[in-house]
């Protein structure tokens, strides 16, 4: 049995990338692949953004030591890895 909250996730997670899939798939079709990479790390950065901030104004998370020494710079490393990829290619 599927739970309703994967189902809701899923359709809202469809709902935010759809536009952004739909104006890559045009964007490249033309030959704007800059355009195409852009509007996809740029909607995910948003997304994330926004979730966090969200999160941080409705809930008291704080900061585990697995956070800082481990994830926090995993997804920074990650994040100028991918940089760096898309700029040489």
């Amino acid at each position: 049995k599927v739970s309703s909250f994967l189902i809701g996730f899923t359709i809202i997670s469809l709902g935010t990338a759809l536009p952004d899939m739909i104006i890559g798939t045009h964007a490249a079709i033309d030959g704007d692949t800059a355009f195409t990479i852009a509007t996809f790390i740029g909607s995910a950065m948003v997304n994330v953004s926004l979730l966090i901030g969200g999160l941080a104004l409705i809930t008291k998370y704080r900061l585990h030591k697995a956070d800082i020494t481990r994830n926090i710079p995993i997804t920074l490393g990650a994040s100028i890895l991918l940089l760096i990829v898309i700029l040489l290619f």
